[in-house]
């Protein structure tokens, strides 16, 4: 998703900030000052109290935005963001050595980084080629057969079989 549409200006009408959650569909924006420097974040939640307390759909994002939140370095390891998201803090902003916003981090995207990319070092993929061009890319086929054989043999003789799942 644009960072575009989950930003905000801190100078900008509540209106506004409705229109992009709406838009964005993640429930949180960031907010930047005039130089894009992150300083609050807003939260459905957040502006839903403001409503309830006659706050007016015309007043400033800066009045109603949290000043407290969690914000990361955007080189912060996936381990540490993944152990600050919780049932409170469900987004959390990446910042860059000037606390511009660069990314964010949620349950659901921790920064596009695949939590485990494939190994192709060896054979690997002269492997997943030909299991390509011989059309056996599922629970079939020589190389499924072979491993059932290999795991078998190394288990004392147990029977294999492979599953997809």
């Amino acid at each position: 998703m644009e960072l575009e549409l989950l930003t905000i200006k801190s100078n900008n009408v509540l209106r506004k900030a409705l229109e992009n959650l709406n838009k964005s569909g993640l429930a949180t924006l960031f907010v930047v000052d005039e130089n894009d420097l992150l300083v609050g974040i807003l939260t459905d939640g957040s502006i839903r109290r403001s409503l309830l307390s006659n706050f007016s759909l015309d007043g400033i994002v800066l009045d109603v935005m949290i000043t407290e939140f969690i914000s990361f370095p955007v080189n912060t390891d996936n381990a540490v963001i993944l152990g600050a998201i919780n049932d409170k803090v469900k987004v959390i902003p990446l910042v860059d050595e000037h606390n511009r916003l660069v990314d964010y981090a949620s349950i659901n995207k921790i920064r596009r980084i695949s939590i485990a990319a494939p190994v192709l070092a060896g054979n690997e993929l002269a492997y997943v080629t030909d299991c390509i061009k011989t059309n056996w890319i599922s629970s079939q086929g020589k190389y499924v057969r072979l491993f059932e054989d290999l795991f078998s043999q190394h288990h004392k003789d147990y029977p294999a079989l492979a599953v997809s799942n």
